[in-house]
């Protein structure tokens, strides 16, 4: 039994590395995407640039919450091997984010003339490439969702890769032709279409499978989506809100400081991202059978600290190096705030793999304490922001009595 046990948890942290591999070569294609946009655009385009990609971001992030309730309900039905229901399912929900993507799609085409108005763009091509990006987007989640809760990782991080070498390469063809915004877009598109072609093809055998029913479980999936968005959402203001409050409350050029530490800390919180990929649908899986779910989250969180804690000493071992590796700047007072974002930040990804263990096994009994630490994070960076430093002090300590908590709660459903 015992080594039965330790062989999953060998194929979990193979699982592990290999989705990590491929993410960090993913994410390393994404970030010289951007530093070749940033490079080749003036000023002025690269600030219609970042409205549309923050446009995108906006109207697809409620599409974004479906993939862990996807993987959740199909890690389930794979459990206890019930294939005609993931049919059920992704056909079910593959028809409905088309319906939302294409509303999307079709109401940005229309008032097309309005926005270009509105945002003080002349490029209608870059409108309508924005629309397509978005209702690509809406479609996408379905199928990795359904790859993740499948334990397809292959599939998944070939998607992963697959999407930033084709927006890499694209990228560079567009703009270098001198199609300016629409070809940064439209390399983009290009890469979020390759995502759902490899999609398709993977889950082909659950797609073209002809299975009559109705997904009767519906009603349960939609009813679990609501706590899911409720703590992307909680999740999303404690790891962004501060930016926004330091450009209400400090100038201009402090602002800047703050957000140039805050690239630095954008690593240490999406670093172990790939563990909390893997460890969902397993955990979800063990769930579904009323099995020990508190191997692999003991694995889990280990892993996570390891990965986080050397990420810290890196950094500040090398500050300077490393901030100026990633922006190609030295400024002293975003060094020091980086040694502050590592610690948040850090912290804040080990949340990220707790949330997941919670919303995988169906446990939200943390949303209390998220909600009530998501209020208190907001009220103590308005009253106590005497400087930039306390505003990163206020956050550490925030996310080190949510993590302790949230870790507490985590070990006591896994005994449960």
């Amino acid at each position: 039994m015992i080594f039965k046990k330790n062989r999953g948890l060998d194929r979990f942290t193979k699982d592990i590395l290999f989705v990590f591999s491929g993410a960090t070569f993913a994410n390393l294609c994404n970030l010289l995407y951007q530093l070749f946009i940033v490079r080749k655009f003036s000023p002025s385009e690269f600030a219609i640039f970042n409205t549309l990609i923050s446009i995108i971001t906006l109207f697809s992030t409620p599409a974004a919450t479906l993939t862990q309730a996807v993987t959740r309900f199909v890690a389930k039905f794979n459990a206890h091997r019930q294939p005609e229901k993931i049919c059920l399912l992704i056909a079910k929900f593959s028809k409905l984010t088309f319906i939302f993507g294409i509303s999307l799609f079709l109401i940005f085409c229309i008032f097309n003339s309005a926005f270009m108005r509105l945002l003080k763009i002349s490029d209608s091509v870059s409108i309508f490439i924005m629309s397509g990006i978005i209702l690509l987007l809406w479609i996408i989640p379905v199928y990795s969702g359904s790859m993740q809760g499948l334990e397809r990782f292959g599939w998944f991080t070939a998607l992963s890769i697959s999407n930033g070498i084709l927006k890499l390469s694209f990228v560079i063809i567009f703009v270098l032709v001198g199609w300016g915004v629409a070809g940064a877009l439209g390399a983009f598109l290009v890469s979020s279409l390759s995502a759902i072609l490899i999609g398709f093809f993977s889950l082909k055998d659950y797609i073209f499978k002809k299975i009559r029913g109705r997904f009767i479980e519906f009603g349960e999936t939609i009813h679990y989506i609501l706590p899911v968005a409720s703590t992307w959402f909680c999740f999303n203001t404690l790891v962004n809100l501060d930016m926004v409050l330091v450009k209400y409350y400090f100038s201009p050029v402090d602002a800047g400081y703050y957000s140039i530490a805050q690239m630095v800390g954008k690593i240490f919180l999406f670093l172990p991202g790939p563990i909390s990929i893997v460890m969902f649908p397993k955990t979800a899986g063990l769930n579904a059978k009323q099995q020990d779910t508190g191997l692999i989250l003991r694995k889990s969180v280990l892993l996570g600290c390891i990965l986080c804690i050397a990420a810290i000493a890196i950094y500040n071992l090398f500050p300077a190096f490393c901030l100026r590796l990633l922006t190609t700047k030295t400024i002293n007072v975003s060094i020091t705030l980086g040694r502050l974002f590592s610690i948040s930040m850090s912290l804040y990804a080990l949340i990220f793999i707790l949330f997941s263990y919670h919303l995988s096994i169906g446990d939200f009994r943390f949303l209390k304490s998220l909600i009530l630490f998501t209020l208190a994070q907001f009220m103590a960076i308005a009253l106590f922001h005497r400087n930039l430093f306390i505003v990163q002090i206020v956050i550490c300590i925030n996310a080190l009595f949510l993590f302790l908590i949230n870790l507490k709660l985590s070990f006591q459903e896994a005994i449960a």
